[in-house]
């Protein structure tokens, strides 16, 4: 992955040339994070991880988020854009 150093000097919010955003997680993301690991497929391999609701993802990313309080660092929030979205199944 390729970006400017300028964007690297926070570690907070990095952006990719395709528009791909990594970003610090906040408790906001527990809609988008809830919908991804609720769905089975993501745990094909690992069923008994499908999240079950939104409370379980809340107690799945508080301490990624306070991890980054503490630590500057941790875990990211991958956005990507739909144009860039994988297709079909693994």
């Amino acid at each position: 992955m390729v970006v400017a150093r300028a964007e690297l000097a926070s570690w907070e919010r990095l952006v990719t040339p395709d528009g791909t955003i990594l970003r610090r997680p906040t408790l906001a993301d527990v809609p988008g994070v809830f919908a991804v690991h609720r769905d089975p497929a993501v745990y094909r391999h690992d069923p008994q991880e499908v999240h079950p609701d939104p409370d379980h993802t809340t107690r799945f990313l508080t301490p990624m988020v306070e991890h980054w309080a503490d630590h500057g660092w941790g875990y990211w929030v991958v956005l990507v854009p739909r144009a860039v979205w994988p297709q079909g199944e693994a």
